[in-house]
């Protein structure tokens, strides 16, 4: 069996499908030009759910899940892997000031990189402190900038960072609040606090 990173376990019954290698939602095959065009988007059904065995509904803490396929996927241009980081790879003080993003589809048939900052434990607990109670597997971070993005739908989608010239992604977009206020922080789930489990389950 082959597995691919989600979230949104309560979602996850619903889920029957995942497409690879697609870009444009609006087209059947995304082309540059007539004679410059993408190859064919790869489906696969899924034939197991592995929802982390301490997830909570509540407060949504390990909210985490895998998804196995049923079948290989063959590497392109279109199709690729991404890194997943052992340790905390990202100042989570956000005294760099790193450069981060979330790409989401949201509204539009192409996705979006929306740029991120992080957002401190400490500084997000206390704006989050009568909307949420702040678990140790997740990770905040705030929309860069003065920028009105829907993020509705997003559950899921993935916290990226370029770290030694490789993209990482770090984080699963968990909870947000947008509906509540503007300045808010998101919520995502801290990948690395779940490397061990990843890899033990993906083993089975």
């Amino acid at each position: 069996n082959y597995k691919n990173l989600s979230r949104n376990v309560t979602a996850l019954q619903q889920a029957t499908e995942i497409v690879l290698g697609e870009y444009d939602l609006s087209t059947a095959t995304d082309c540059i030009t007539t004679w410059n065009c993408s190859l064919q988007t790869t489906r696969r059904s899924i034939d197991i759910v592995k929802i982390h065995p301490n997830f909570t509904a509540s407060f949504y803490e390990n909210d985490i899940a895998l998804l196995f396929m049923n079948a290989s996927v063959q590497f392109d241009n279109n199709i690729r892997p991404i890194c997943l980081p052992f340790v905390s790879i990202v100042d989570i003080t956000d005294v760099q000031q790193q450069t981060i993003y979330n790409t989401i589809w949201s509204n539009d048939s192409i996705p979006r990189q929306i740029w991120m900052r992080n957002v401190p434990r400490k500084n997000c607990r206390e704006q989050i402190k009568n909307l949420f109670a702040l678990t140790e597997g997740h990770i905040c971070a705030r929309i860069f900038g003065k920028h009105s993005v829907d993020m509705n739908g997003s559950a899921g989608s993935a916290l990226q960072v370029d770290y030694h010239g490789r993209i990482f992604e770090y984080g699963l977009l968990s909870v947000g609040f947008p509906n509540e206020t503007d300045a808010a922080p998101y919520l995502y789930i801290d990948i690395a606090k779940y490397i061990n489990w990843i890899h033990e389950s993906a083993s089975m």
